[in-house]
């Protein structure tokens, strides 16, 4: 499953598996076994890096099932959410 999500994922992206492991450090050879299928065990450090660079979660890149971001609204307690031309500026405070 790992390998046709990739293919596909790449395809979308218009990325080859060269591309890919240049811009990931994860090995070509590496990656070809997960297509291929002949890896057993994906080292999930791995996963990480391919599913980071690919925009994807580790879950779709995994098993092809897309987790929905929450919505700003979806994570506030209340919330009125208005069309237009907003800047939203979110920074974490910690206490002193």
């Amino acid at each position: 499953m790992l390998g046709k999500n990739l293919e596909e994922i790449l395809k979308l992206k218009e990325i080859t598996l060269s591309e890919l492991a240049k811009a990931t450090s994860v090995p070509r050879t590496t990656l070809i076994g997960w297509v291929k299928g002949t890896s057993a065990s994906p080292n999930l450090e791995q996963l990480d890096r391919v599913a980071s660079y690919l925009k994807v979660s580790i879950e779709e890149l995994a098993f092809g099932r897309k987790t929905k971001q929450p919505e700003l609204a979806d994570l506030l307690d209340s919330a009125t959410v208005h069309t237009g031309l907003y800047k939203l500026t979110i920074e974490k405070v910690t206490p002193k």
